[in-house]
């Protein structure tokens, strides 16, 4: 394990708006990295509102047991360090302050999903997390996965409105003119579906994409289709274009 610390403050330099996915090549709930360097990172984070930050893991126990944070160790670790960055003149921010705003609206967490046994390991552990957006990354694509008991929960609010990919406010108890038992509940905001790249691929299905993204439409769940599998990375290759989209997720006010 690698730390770069000094990389940290970059974020706290940029002043044009971007979409950072952190830790690209690493996992930044492994075990080796140390609760002061998440608490940094979270830090970082929290002072610069004006970037979308994707967090995607395979290790959902520590992304659970650090964000849900109880005894609220973790927050009380980010407070000082947003002190430390100059948010606050005098005082440590708390959780119990208002403009403390737990979890971080502009941080994404997601946990990657190749087949149903994972999806089925580490959904529940993320729908169970604090986070203003939750997202999964079906890629590598390994086999069918099925995700509905994930986007449709019984017993959910039907007072509130809810928004599908476009922005557009949806109200309770039906999506375009269909009554629905119940709505979507939110609690799973984006999917993203790629298939392997690379000389050794593995081959994924068209179907497996095909029923994903069906699953997400139902439910006005955004979902980002990637890419094939094959050799290069980013291919179209035989994904059809109505199946070839580019949605993001919207959080609602």
């Amino acid at each position: 394990m690698t730390l770069h610390p000094e990389r940290l403050e970059r974020p706290l330099r940029w002043r044009k708006p971007r979409r950072v996915f952190v830790n690209s090549m690493a996992d930044v709930f492994h075990k080796d990295v140390p609760m002061e360097a998440l608490a940094r990172a979270w830090a970082v984070m929290a002072a610069t509102p004006q970037h979308v930050y994707q967090i995607l893991t395979k290790r959902h126990g520590r992304m659970h047991a650090v964000l849900s944070d109880p005894d609220g160790e973790f927050q009380g670790m980010v407070g000082e360090w947003r002190y430390l960055h100059g948010e606050t003149d005098t005082t440590v921010l708390t959780p119990e302050d208002p403009s403390w705003g737990w979890p971080l609206p502009n941080v994404h967490v997601g946990v990657s999903v190749e087949d149903q046994k994972h999806a089925d390991l580490r959904i529940p552990a993320l729908l169970d997390t604090p986070a203003a957006v939750r997202f999964i990354s079906a890629e590598p694509l390994l086999g069918p996965v099925d995700i509905e008991r994930y986007l449709w929960l019984d017993g959910a609010s039907t007072a509130g409105p809810f928004y599908d990919h476009t922005g557009r406010r949806r109200g309770g108890g039906g999506i375009g003119g269909q009554t629905l038992t119940s709505v979507p509940s939110r609690d799973l905001h984006w999917v993203i579906v790629g298939g392997e790249s690379g000389s050794d691929s593995r081959p994924m299905e068209l179907d497996w994409v095909r029923s994903l993204v069906s699953q997400c439409q139902h439910a006005a769940v955004p979902v980002f289709v990637k890419q094939d599998s094959g050799p290069r990375p980013g291919m179209q290759g035989r994904i059809p274009d109505e199946l070839w989209l580019k949605e993001f997720p919207v959080v609602a006010p």
